[in-house]
């Protein structure tokens, strides 16, 4: 298996995604999915403090108007922003089989997500998934759902990867995974989540905050033992 270190019962949020809030803080017309809630929010805001090298302590979901609230909002905007929605649509609107002469399918385009995706976990980075649940597009788009992927295991011979993933639907679950074809069968990329939804593809979602610069100490060489001062190194 590769990944990061990051772990859904360490560094997810203890509460369950049950959010309820009017479509138009989304910019949307279309009533907001319960299980869409602030999925976007909590993944980044978990991996916000990742990175911070702290851990989520709140225990219970909080309330309209209370700082934690206003966070997991921003943070859902800050995840759709750039065009976010208009994404989501023409992902919708991909069909599952290509045509004849054009590759256009959304089985394709998640086989190229999923190499992006294996590069920032390789070099330690857990990324945001958005997964495409929905068909067409006029489909309403928070019936899909974000996830934060923190690890994969790629089985080149039965054909097939397993990633991990944070899903804020399921606190505190490690076992939670996004399962893809490598192969096609019948013109189509099989995909499939291990809590039962429905899955058609899935997108990266590249995360809008510099990483953290992080030092780490190095003993002087033995020709500079007079100092009792250290130099600082990038990790690289």
């Amino acid at each position: 298996m590769s990944g990061t270190e990051f772990r859904p019962s360490i560094h997810g949020w203890a509460f369950q995604n049950r959010f309820r809030y009017p479509a138009s803080m989304l910019g949307l017309s279309v009533p907001v999915s319960p299980a869409f809630g602030l999925c976007g929010g909590m993944c980044w805001s978990a991996l916000d403090r990742y990175h911070a090298e702290r851990l989520p302590t709140a225990l219970d979901a909080p309330s309209p108007g209370e700082p934690l609230y206003e966070e997991l909002l921003q943070r859902q905007l800050n995840a759709l922003a750039s065009n976010g929605w208009r994404r989501v649509h023409e992902w919708q609107a991909r069909p599952d089989v290509s045509s004849r002469f054009r590759r256009n399918d959304i089985g394709t385009a998640t086989l190229a997500e999923y190499r992006r995706l294996r590069r920032l976990l390789d070099s330690g980075e857990p990324a945001l998934l958005h997964l495409v649940r929905m068909a067409g597009p006029f489909a309403n788009p928070t019936e899909n759902q974000q996830v934060l992927a923190w690890s994969y295991l790629e089985n080149r011979t039965a054909g097939h990867v397993r990633i991990s993933v944070y899903d804020p639907n399921r606190p505190g679950d490690d076992k939670v995974y996004v399962e893809l074809a490598l192969h096609r069968e019948d013109g189509r990329v099989a995909l499939r989540q291990s809590s039962g939804e429905p899955l058609r593809g899935f997108f990266v979602v590249e995360y809008d905050r510099p990483r953290p610069l992080k030092f780490r100490a190095t003993r002087p060489s033995s020709r500079c033992r007079a100092s009792s001062t250290y130099t600082l190194s990038s990790p690289g």
